[in-house]
C-alpha cells in the first residue's frame, strides 16, 4: 500500500513571507492578499523588530478548519513520527520548532544551533522522509525531505536550545497542527479597502486592521513610510549592543516588491492614466534597489564572518545602506502620493471581458512535461487538459509554471473525469506555460486535448 502524502504548497515568491501564506495562499485568495500585507510597523531600539501589520495568526483565522497545538513536555510523551503522519493523512500541515543543526540544507546544518520552525507538508513512505518548507537567508521560503530520525533529534534538541531563536514559545508550542478550511469566503478585490490601508501606509498612521486584533503599540513604534527613519536612525547612531535580525530587512525588501505587485494587479484590472504607470515604474526602482541592498548585506556578513541571520555591521555596506534608503523613501513618496489620487478615479475593466477567448500556441512533450509557447505574451485565465482514451499520461498536474518562474504545487484532487484537469487562475500574463506531470509519461503529441484561455483584447 502507498501510504505517500503530499498536501498543497504555494512557492510563488510573494508567498515567501510567511509559512501561513505557503500553506494557505490559493489562487481564489490572491484578490483578498491584494487588498492586505500593505502597511507595516517597526519598533525597538536595541532588539528592533518589524512586521506587517496583517502578518499575525487572527489574520489567517478565516482559513483555518482545525488547529491543535502541542507543547514540548507532551511531546516528550508520544510518538512524534506517528503523530505527523497520522495529522499528515488527516490533511493537518504540521509546524515544528527545531534545532536548524539537524535540517538538511539550512546554513546552520552541522554548523551550530539555532532553533526555528520547519513546516511539514508531505510524506514519502518508501524513503520514510518528511517533505518539509523551511526559511533560507537568500533564497526565501525553500522545500527539503528529512529523516524520521534526525527530525526526531532536531526536535529532541528544542529542549536544549531553545533560548538560541526560539524562546519560550518554542516549548510551549512546540508542534503546531493547521488544516484548511475548503468553504472559506471568495472575496472579490476591494479597491477601496486597498487605497485605504495604501494610506494608512503613506501617512504612516496604523488605521484600523479590519476584523482583526490592533498590535500592541509601544513608545517606539512607528508606522509606514516612517519605517525608513527607523532603519535610517539606527544605521547613523550605531552601538554594538544594536540587534537587527537579517528577517526583518528581508522582509522590508519583500514589502516594496508587495507594493509594486498590488499596483500591477490594480493595473491589469482598472483602466489607469499613463501617470499611474510611471508611479508604478518607481515603485518598481525601489524594489530592485532594495533587493541589492539585501544581497551586498549578505556580501558583507560572509566577508566578515559575521553569522548571517544579523543584519551586517560593516561600516562601508552601512554608508551604502544608508544612501540606498534615501533614495527608496524618496522614489515612493514622489509615487505613491499622486498614486492615491488617482486609485479615486479607476475605471474597472468591463467583467465580460473575462468571458475569454480560446489561446493556440507550439506545445513540446517531454518525459513528464507539457510545454506550450504562445507568439506573444497572453493573459491566462484558465487551463483545461484532457488525454485520449489510449493516452497513458497520468492525471491530474503537480506543478504549473508561468514563463519558468511562478509555480503552482496541486495535491491530487478529483477532477471532472479521470483524464481531465481544469485549472482556473486570476489573469495573469505569460509567454508560456510548463505543466509537469505526478509521474513521468511517454505519449505522442496527438493524445492531448488542450485548452487554454485567456482575456479577449482590450
Amino acid at each position: 500500500m502507498n501510504d505517500n502524502i503530499m498536501l498543497p504548497i504555494n512557492l510563488r515568491k510573494e508567498a515567501h513571507l510567511t509559512f501561513h501564506l505557503v500553506i494557505l495562499l490559493r489562487e481564489d485568495l490572491y484578490p483578498w492578499f491584494y487588498e492586505n500585507f500593505i502597511n507595516i510597523h517597526i519598533h525597538g531600539t536595541q532588539n528592533v523588530a518589524m512586521e506587517f501589520l496583517d502578518n499575525r495568526d487572527d489574520a489567517f483565522k478565516f482559513l483555518i478548519d482545525e488547529q491543535i497545538t502541542y507543547s514540548f513536555e507532551e511531546l516528550k510523551q508520544m510518538n512524534l513520527i506517528g503523530v505527523v503522519i497520522k495529522n499528515l493523512k488527516k490533511r493537518f500541515y504540521t509546524a515544528l520548532w527545531t534545532d536548524k543543526f539537524y535540517i538538511p540544507g539550512a546554513i546552520e546544518f552541522h554548523h551550530h544551533h539555532f532553533v526555528h520552525p520547519i513546516f511539514v507538508y508531505g510524506y514519502n513512505e518508501e524513503s520514510q522522509h518528511f517533505l518539509f518548507v523551511n526559511f533560507s537567508m537568500d533564497k526565501g521560503i525553500v522545500t527539503n525531505e528529512i529523516s524520521c530520525e534526525d527530525l526526531k533529534q532536531a526536535v529532541c534538541e528544542v529542549g536544549t536550545y531553545y533560548p538560541n531563536g526560539g524562546g519560550s514559545a518554542a516549548l510551549e508550542g512546540t508542534m503546531i497542527c493547521i488544516r484548511e478550511r475548503g468553504d472559506y469566503d471568495r472575496s472579490p478585490f476591494h479597491l477601496t479597502a486597498f487605497r485605504e490601508e495604501l494610506q494608512n501606509y503613506v501617512f504612516s498612521r496604523p488605521g484600523e486592521i479590519r476584523g482583526r486584533q490592533q498590535w500592541r503599540e509601544t513608545e517606539d513604534t512607528r508606522y509606514g513610510l516612517q519605517v525608513y527613519d527607523v532603519f535610517l536612525s539606527l544605521m547613523e547612531n550605531m552601538n554594538e549592543s544594536l540587534y537587527i535580525p537579517f528577517k526583518i530587512f528581508s522582509d522590508f525588501v519583500t514589502h516594496k516588491q508587495y507594493l509594486h505587485d498590488r499596483l500591477k494587479y490594480i493595473g491589469e484590472i482598472y483602466r489607469m492614466p499613463d501617470l499611474y504607470y510611471a508611479c508604478m515604474e518607481k515603485i518598481n526602482q525601489v524594489a530592485v534597489l532594495m533587493k541589492r541592498l539585501k544581497l551586498l548585506c549578505m556580501k558583507y556578513s560572509m566577508i566578515d564572518y559575521q553569522n548571517p541571520v544579523f543584519f551586517s555591521m560593516n561600516p562601508a555596506f552601512i554608508e551604502k545602506c544608508v544612501q540606498g534608503l534615501r533614495q527608496a523613501k524618496r522614489l515612493e513618496e514622489e509615487a505613491l502620493i499622486p498614486i492615491c489620487t488617482m486609485l479615486n478615479e479607476a475605471i474597472p475593466v468591463k467583467a465580460d471581458s473575462f468571458c475569454g477567448k480560446q489561446l493556440s500556441g507550439c506545445q513540446k512533450i517531454l518525459r513528464d512535461t507539457l510545454q506550450i509557447v504562445f507568439e506573444r505574451e497572453e493573459i491566462i485565465t484558465s487551463v483545461e487538459i484532457e488525454t485520449r482514451s489510449d493516452s497513458r499520461i497520468m492525471l491530474p498536474i503537480s506543478c504549473i509554471s508561468f514563463d519558468d518562474d511562478e509555480h503552482f504545487f496541486l495535491p491530487e484532487i478529483p477532477a471532472p473525469s479521470p483524464r481531465a484537469y481544469v485549472r482556473e487562475f486570476l489573469p495573469r500574463a505569460a509567454k508560456s506555460l510548463e505543466f509537469r506531470f505526478c509521474s513521468p509519461v511517454n505519449i505522442a503529441e496527438d493524445t492531448v486535448s488542450l485548452t487554454i484561455r485567456g482575456l479577449y483584447d482590450q
